[in-house]
Parts: structure tokens; C-alpha cells; sequence
């Protein structure tokens, strides 16, 4: 494959197959964003104050942390999370600090995938009215012949 401009397709074609299984990496992303919350809460029930809540908003971070009653987002490296993480026991801090660094990676990775599905999917908008505007040219004596 000619991979034109440094991308890893070189036409439509290529796109929607390179979109295609971009989605499905977008997919299994989901699920183990899903998975990461179901090992939280098998841990730790609702035994603690906050809990990882999936956002359905447009951000590029669809994991965040919440706290159950007000569902105020922080994170675990401002006071508000030192405060919740100074409140556990070693044992359990070092389980929700595990449980972070996978949803730190998860995010990054989520983010990352939906975001180039999003511009494939304007990219093939794009080579569909290129294509409308080729064909609108009138044919040149070279064409015709």
C-alpha cells in the first residue's frame, strides 16, 4: 500500500476499510472501559464515596471519577481526590491507584481512536463531494478521444 502524506491509506477505499477497523477497536475500547468500571465496583461495591461514571458527553475522557451523591468529577491527583485517597486504607489505595493507571490508558487510547474515527468519517465526506465536483468538470479532448 502507497501511503500517501504519511497515512496508512492512500483513497476511499482504504479509508473506510482503515475506519472500519478503527470502529471495531472503538468497540472493544468501550467494552474494557465497561470492564474497568464492573472491577471497581466488584472491589468496592458502594463502599466508597466515588466510583469511575462512563460520561456520554463529547469530551475526549468518557471515564472520570465522580462522587456518588453530588456526581462532582475530580481527579486523583487534586485535593479533592488526595482527600478521598488519604481517607483509604493502604491496601485499598494501591487497588483504586491500579484501577487509575488503566483508566488513564483507556482514556488516552479511547480518545485518541474516536477522535481519528470522527475525522475519517469527515474525510470520507469530503472524497464523496470531491468526486461529485470531478465529475461536474466538463471532459477534456484527451478524455474523449
Amino acid at each position: 500500500m502507497t501511503a500517501l502524506y504519511g497515512l496508512p491509506f492512500d483513497g476511499a477505499r482504504e479509508a473506510r476499510e482503515y475506519l472500519i477497523r478503527r470502529q471495531a477497536q472503538l468497540a472493544e475500547l468501550n467494552q474494557q472501559l465497561l470492564a474497568l468500571q464492573q472491577e471497581f465496583h466488584a472491589s468496592f461495591g458502594y463502599s466508597l464515596p466515588f466510583r469511575p461514571i462512563r460520561l456520554a458527553d463529547k469530551s475526549y475522557t468518557p471515564l472520570r471519577w465522580r462522587v456518588g451523591t453530588t456526581r462532582r468529577r475530580f481527579e486523583l491527583d487534586d485535593a479533592v481526590g488526595q482527600a478521598y485517597l488519604a481517607a483509604l486504607s493502604a491496601d485499598a489505595r494501591r487497588q483504586v491507584l491500579a484501577l487509575e493507571f488503566k483508566r488513564i490508558h483507556l482514556n488516552q487510547a479511547w480518545a485518541v481512536c474516536n477522535y481519528e474515527c470522527l475525522r475519517l468519517e469527515r474525510l470520507l465526506q469530503q472524497f464523496v463531494s470531491w468526486r461529485g465536483m470531478m465529475r461536474q468538470l466538463p471532459r477534456t479532448s484527451t478524455e474523449t478521444a
